[in-house]
């Protein structure tokens, strides 16, 4: 089912939703003439006009799929759209010529719940009805859990577990968390009264977002931090501050704009 990739030409290549749902589109250009863009992706170019009445039509067939009453405003500028809508057409234009691998890069993170719901149920459709192979970012535990036939869990580009098969048919949210809340308790076996910084690391790390972790000395920073990173295979560094300590050392230069 797999195929290396390495070296092949561009037009092969994935195609990618992000996160951001105004980066698919062009603002001012309309719904057709996007989708024109789309439809042509990888073909030779001309000088000819981009949309002809059959064009259009196909346009408004694909777009009432997604049941938010577009068919009948393709000729609206996209930017005047909110960001599901946007994000909804996004993923239609990415999958319109049914690419060899679609990427989403967390293409529900910036949405309103109601609207996230919406896209992640596009995308089972559109995948299920093209036969997509697709590559899904998600910080979801949900969503990884109820869509795929795979879950890889990833921290700073290690691979923690790797679930398909049997084992990954019979997963759900709980039992990813559960893995998180293992390495929990046993650094609070190891590290008594530090069960709020434990905490704290294991929410970063899901939330990929990074931790400082500063203190006196004698209080077993270096020592939670060496076993943190050890159990969930992760890189840290140790800096030693003094008084004289400036944050552009830690994180280099400060712009405050």
């Amino acid at each position: 089912r797999f195929r290396n990739v390495t070296g092949v030409q561009t037009c092969a290549l994935p195609i990618c939703v992000f996160q951001n749902p105004f980066s698919g589109t062009a603002p001012n250009m309309t719904i057709a003439e996007n989708l024109a863009l789309a439809a042509r992706r990888g073909q030779p170019r001309g000088l000819s006009w981009a949309l002809n009445k059959k064009l259009r039509s196909q346009f408004r067939d694909r777009i009432r799929t997604l049941n938010m009453g577009l068919e009948d405003r393709i000729d609206n500028a996209i930017g005047s759209l909110s960001g599901g809508q946007r994000q909804a057409l996004t993923l239609l234009m990415a999958s319109w010529l049914k690419p060899e691998l679609l990427l989403l890069d967390e293409h529900t993170a910036a949405l309103d719940p109601k609207s996230a719901d919406q896209v992640i149920r596009l995308t089972h459709e559109i995948i299920q009805r093209d036969k997509l192979t697709t590559l899904m970012v998600t910080h979801s535990m949900q969503q990884a859990v109820h869509l795929g036939d795979r879950i890889v869990m990833m921290h700073r580009g290690q691979v923690l577990h790797d679930l398909h098969g049997a084992e990954r048919a019979r997963v759900r949210p709980e039992d990813l968390l559960h893995r998180f809340d293992a390495v929990r308790r046993e650094l609070e076996q190891k590290f008594l009264a530090k069960e709020e910084i434990i905490r704290l690391m294991l929410i970063a790390a899901i939330a990929g977002e990074h931790m400082v972790l500063i203190g006196p000395p004698g209080t077993a920073k270096s020592a939670v931090i060496r076993a943190f990173s050890k159990l969930i295979d992760a890189k840290y560094f140790e800096y030693l501050l003094t008084r004289f300590s400036e944050p552009n050392e830690l994180f280099g230069p400060v712009d405050i704009q």
